[in-house]
């Protein structure tokens, strides 16, 4: 017996698609829903982990933007419930800028558990647990 693939889906596709092109700040309000939580746990990029709301998501991406590039998600496996959604991604992205001691053209790579709450036709909640490999010595 398969599962009917989830109505959401095709939303957490292209978001997914969108980030992994760089598209950052407004462009991203299509995809989120106006009260959105992005909750990070703690990981070897951002061990405090943290929260935030629509204004610091949009903010943190355009901050962001230019950091990594050649970055790739490659979703391994997608687990729907309702109007959850649980991606599996391994993620690929090169250093386009240095981040601390992390110098440019460092390749990172990360297998991730995303979570992702939908409210209607925008995303509500993301949750992140991103494994990094170590990494390399300086």
């Amino acid at each position: 017996m398969s599962a009917a693939p989830s109505p959401h889906l095709d939303l957490v596709q292209r978001f997914i698609r969108a980030i992994e092109s760089g598209t950052h700040g407004d462009a991203l309000l299509e995809f989120l829903h106006p009260e959105v939580e992005q909750v990070d746990y703690p990981s070897l990029m951002n061990p405090q982990g943290g929260r935030r709301g629509l204004a610091a998501i949009l903010a943190a991406s355009t901050a962001g933007a230019g950091m990594i590039d050649e970055q790739r998600y490659d979703v391994r496996r997608v687990v729907a419930s309702g109007d959850d959604l649980v991606v599996q991604v391994d993620w690929h992205g090169r250093v386009a800028q240095p981040i601390g001691t992390v110098p440019v053209g460092t390749l990172l790579h990360s297998n991730s558990v995303i979570s992702f709450g939908i409210d209607g036709d925008r995303i509500r909640r993301v949750e992140a647990y991103d494994c990094y490999d170590p990494l390399p010595s300086a």
